[in-house]
């Protein structure tokens, strides 16, 4: 891609980035449906001109495809640059009307009881939060994924102790030159079960797969369906994703749509950098 598109759809906090990523939307409020949109137009309004050929590295430890991307410039074409064309049109009515009858709370609830069962939390590097990667992976499977850890650890302070925690990452088919990720953090804070932030984000994340497994879809362009660990205590799983990244495989990311609170009743829509300089 010439230049990369990062979406970030949250009721608060700012995804993780590195310098020179472009603006960011964000979108606020009843998100599910904005999301599934987002997803569908992102992944069916272009093909590359030429191809991408293959991922530098499509090892599931080692994703082909950024959380975030850098573009200095704006783009200028040339022909190292594969340019995109329309290829068909996306009609939103027709999908949210299709997603209507889908329900999220049944995963709210579902991390509920898992944070319950274990001392009232899911924070990264407990049990209540390796059992509820434990059932998104269950989920994902059952809608015919086949999803991947991606570890790493972190010390969330000073004479805090290391943890060691993961991401979790799916794909779709399509195009893996232009992939949309779409994420969302799986843990919570330790003083409680997070159901809100980030249990509704990931309720609505985990449902556009399952929804888009069973209804057949088929994108042109793949996406990345992303879980992260470590984010309460400092956006440690996102951030190593992107790190773990190489520049080629940072320009394959099309887009970023990343889900955060989106049970919350007091939504916005507005546009805020990517670098955090204003915040």
């Amino acid at each position: 891609m010439a230049s990369v598109l990062p979406f970030d759809l949250r009721a608060s906090e700012l995804v993780p980035t590195t310098d020179g990523l472009p603006d960011m939307i964000t979108l606020r409020k009843h998100l599910l449906p904005s999301v599934l949109a987002l997803v569908l137009l992102s992944t069916s309004a272009c093909t590359p001109g030429t191809p991408s050929g293959s991922p530098p590295d499509s090892r599931p430890d080692s994703p082909s495809s950024a959380a975030a991307g850098k573009s200095a410039k704006p783009a200028i074409p040339s022909a190292s640059v594969p340019q995109v064309t329309p290829v068909s049109a996306v009609d939103a009515r027709a999908v949210l009307a299709a997603f209507k009858s889908r329900g999220m709370v049944g995963h709210m609830q579902a991390l509920q009881r898992v944070a319950d069962a274990n001392g009232g939390n899911r924070a990264s590097g407990t049990s209540g939060y390796e059992e509820s990667a434990r059932y998104v992976e269950a989920q994902l499977r059952a809608a015919g994924y086949a999803p991947v850890r991606q570890t790493f650890t972190f010390r969330g302070g000073r004479k805090k102790p290391r943890v060691e925690s993961f991401n979790i990452l799916a794909d779709t088919g399509g195009d893996a030159g232009h992939t949309v990720v779409v994420g969302a953090h799986l843990d919570s804070v330790k003083e409680g079960p997070g159901i809100n932030d980030n249990g509704s984000g990931v309720a609505a994340v985990l449902e556009t797969a399952r929804w888009m497994k069973e209804a057949g879809i088929t994108p042109a362009n793949r996406v990345r369906f992303a879980f992260w660990g470590g984010e309460e205590d400092g956006l440690y799983g996102s951030q190593h994703y992107v790190d773990e990244l190489s520049q080629a495989e940072i320009g394959q990311t099309a887009a970023n749509l990343n889900v955060d609170m989106a049970a919350s009743p007091n939504g916005v829509r507005s546009v805020h950098d990517g670098d955090g300089a204003d915040f």
